[in-house]
C-alpha cells in the first residue's frame, strides 16, 4: 500500500456505524473515484477507491489483504492501531452484518464505476437506485427532499374554480407539451411580482400529425376565458409529429407560423444557457425549404425553468410571487410536477433524474413560466388586471365636460425649430471661443 498510510487506514477496512448494526466496509460509494470525463467503458478501466482519511490511492490489487485483516466493529466500539477490538456492543435482538460491494472479491472497481455510470447515463432514478443498492449494499436518495411529496401539492388547492380569473391577474400564458396522440396543456395567469394562478390544465385528445387537433387548438387559444384572452402561449417542438415521408410539413411550426402573433414554439436545452430564454430564427418553410421570413423559435433552459416551477412549489401562499392551483387540480396533475427531480452528477453539473415518465404537466408550466417571463411578469407591481374589452352591443362612454378650471393642452414645439435654436445656440458658442 506504501509507506504513507498507518495500518488503520489502509490494512483493516474502514469503520461505519449503523444503529442495530454490526458492520464494517473498505469504503463507501463515495470513495469510489474514476476521471470526470470518463465513459463506463474507461471508468471500468480506470476506477480506484481513495482512503477517506488520508487521501491515499487503493487499488484492486490491495483488497485482497486489506479483507483478510478486516474487522467488525458495532457501534460504541473503538478500534486501535493494533486491530484490537474494545467495548461492548448494544444488547439487540437481531445481529447483523454491513459490508460494502466494494469489499467484494468477485465484482472489480471499475466494474462498480461501469454499473453505476450506466445507469446514470439512463438519466432514470430507478436505475440509478438499483446500481446503488445492488452494487454497493447502500440506501439511495433520489434528491426528492429538493420537491414535496405530491400529497402537499394537492393541499395547496384553492377554493376558485378552472377558468376563473382572479382579479390580480394582468396576462395569461400558455404551455402546450406536443406527444404523439395527444397536446398536454396549463393555462396560466401572472399578477404582480409574479403571482400566478393555474387557470385550466388538461389534455387535447387525438393524432398530432393530423389537423384535426390543431384546429381545436386554434379555438382553444382565441376563445376568451373569463373575458380575456391568452396573451402569450408557448408550444413544444421537440417532438416532430408524424413521419416526414407521410407528413412533410412540421405541424408545430406550421401552427406556430399561422398564430405567430401570439404562439410561439420551443425546445428545452440540455446545457445550461447564459440566459433563461433565447430567440433564434427557423429559416425554413412549413414544407421544409429556406424562407424568406423565418419563424422564431423560443429556447429555453430547461434546468432554469424546471427548478423555478419546484421553488414555486412550497413559496408560501400569503406573498408576492405565490403560486396558486384551482379546486379541480387532481392526484395525477400533482404527481407529474414532481415526476423529475434536480441531482448534481458526478461532473458537478445539474441533470434531471426521470422518476415517471409521464412528467408532461411539469413541461407545459415550464413553458407557462417562460411565456411570463417573456411578459416581464417578474417586474409587474401592484395594481389589478386591466377591464375586460366592452362587449360589441355596448354604448361607447361619453367624455366628461371637465370645466373651464382644467389647464388647457399645452402642444409640442416643431421638430424643425426645435432643431433650428439649438444651431442658433452652438453658433453662437463658436462665434465667442473664436474671438
Amino acid at each position: 500500500m506504501g509507506g504513507a498510510c498507518r495500518p488503520l487506514k489502509n490494512d483493516l477496512l474502514i469503520v461505519f456505524n449503523g444503529l442495530d448494526q454490526i458492520s464494517h466496509a473498505l469504503a463507501r460509494f463515495s470513495c469510489l473515484e474514476w476521471p470526470k470525463t470518463a465513459t463506463p467503458l474507461q471508468a471500468r478501466a480506470e476506477a480506484f477507491a481513495r482512503c477517506p482519511r488520508n487521501g491515499c490511492v487503493i487499488e484492486e490489487r490491495d483488497k485482497t489483504r486489506m479483507n483478510a485483516k478486516g474487522r467488525y466493529v458495532a457501534p460504541g466500539q473503538t478500534i486501535d492501531l493494533d486491530g484490537s477490538v474494545t467495548g461492548e456492543p448494544p444488547q439487540t435482538s437481531t445481529l447483523s452484518f454491513w459490508v460494502s460491494g466494494l469489499a467484494s472479491p468477485f465484482v472489480t472497481f471499475g466494474a462498480r464505476a461501469e454499473t453505476y455510470l450506466r445507469a446514470l447515463k439512463s438519466n432514470e432514478s430507478s436505475k440509478v437506485q438499483t446500481a446503488i443498492n445492488s452494487q454497493f449494499g447502500e440506501l439511495y436518495v433520489d434528491g426528492s427532499g429538493d420537491v414535496p411529496p405530491w400529497e402537499q401539492i394537492l393541499e395547496r388547492r384553492q377554493g376558485y374554480r378552472p377558468g376563473t380569473v382572479d382579479d390580480g391577474v394582468r396576462y395569461i400564458t400558455f404551455g402546450g407539451d406536443v406527444q404523439k396522440d395527444r397536446i398536454i396543456y396549463v393555462v396560466r395567469g401572472w399578477g404582480s411580482f409574479a403571482t400566478s394562478w393555474l387557470i385550466k390544465h388538461g389534455e387535447l385528445l387525438g393524432a398530432t400529425a393530423e389537423t384535426d387537433i390543431w384546429e381545436r387548438l386554434s379555438d382553444f387559444l382565441q376563445t376568451p376565458i373569463d373575458g380575456h384572452l391568452i396573451k402569450l402561449a408557448f408550444v413544444d417542438s421537440g417532438f416532430r409529429p408524424g413521419k416526414k415521408e407521410g407528413v412533410p410539413v412540421n405541424r408545430v411550426y406550421e401552427f406556430c407560423r399561422k398564430h405567430r402573433r401570439f404562439v410561439f414554439p420551443t425546445k428545452g436545452s440540455s446545457h445550461i444557457m447564459l440566459r433563461p430564454l433565447i430567440k433564434a430564427q427557423i429559416e425554413v418553410t412549413k414544407q421544409g425549404s429556406a424562407a424568406k421570413y423565418g419563424l422564431e423559435l423560443m429556447r429555453l433552459d430547461t434546468d432554469h425553468w424546471k427548478s423555478f416551477v419546484h421553488e414555486r412549489l412550497r413559496w408560501p401562499q400569503d406573498q408576492p410571487g405565490a403560486w396558486f392551483l384551482h379546486n379541480e387540480v387532481d392526484e395525477n396533475y400533482c404527481r407529474q410536477l414532481v415526476s423529475e427531480v434536480r441531482v448534481i452528477g458526478v461532473n458537478g453539473k445539474p441533470q434531471w433524474m426521470v422518476r415517471s415518465r409521464e412528467n408532461h404537466f411539469l413541461d407545459a408550466e415550464a413553458m407557462a413560466a417562460a411565456a411570463g417571463y417573456q411578459l416581464n411578469v417578474q417586474h409587474l407591481r401592484g395594481g389589478s388586471r386591466r377591464p375586460p374589452p366592452p362587449a360589441a352591443d355596448a354604448q361607447p362612454v361619453e367624455p366628461m365636460d371637465s370645466g373651464p378650471d382644467e389647464r388647457p393642452e399645452m402642444s409640442a414645439p416643431h421638430p424643425i425649430a426645435s432643431v433650428s435654436a439649438k444651431r442658433n445656440r452652438l453658433a453662437e458658442i463658436a462665434a465667442r471661443l473664436n474671438r
